[in-house]
C-alpha cells in the first residue's frame, strides 16, 4: 500500500513506516483525517467517516452503538450518539420517547 504525504506531496511506497520516519525526520505530521485502515486521508472528520462506513474500515475494536451500527473513535462519542440520535441511557439501560425526557433524568450529556 502506499502512503501519501498531504503538506509535501511525496509518496511513500514503502508504507506507514516509512512516511512516519519521514515525519519526524522533518517535523512534519501525518494527515489529519486519514483511514484508520487504508492509506486514503480526507478534508475533514465527516468526510473520513463516511468513507470507513462504506468501506468498513473501522478498526476491529472500535467503539460501536448499541442500537444501530454507527461506529465512532472513542467511547464518549458513541454515548453522544446514543443520546442524541436513540434518546438512550446507558447508565439506566433505558430508551426514552424524546431529547426532552433523556434530559429530564441524565444532565451530563444535555
Amino acid at each position: 500500500m502506499i502512503f501519501d504525504y498531504g503538506t509535501c506531496q511525496r509518496m511513500f511506497p514503502a508504507g506507514s513506516k516509512a512516511r512516519d520516519q519521514h515525519c519526524q525526520a522533518t517535523g512534519h505530521s501525518p494527515p489529519v483525517f486519514e483511514c484508520d485502515t487504508c492509506c486514503l486521508y480526507f478534508d475533514d472528520e465527516h468526510d473520513r467517516r463516511d468513507h470507513m462506513d462504506l468501506e468498513n474500515h473501522w478498526v476491529p475494536d472500535a467503539p460501536e452503538c448499541s442500537l444501530c451500527y454507527f461506529r465512532a473513535p472513542t467511547v464518549q462519542e458513541v454515548k453522544h450518539h446514543e443520546f442524541g440520535h436513540h434518546f438512550y441511557c446507558g447508565e439506566c439501560n433505558r430508551e426514552f420517547q424524546n431529547l426532552n425526557n433523556i434530559r429530564q433524568v441524565n444532565q451530563p450529556f444535555s
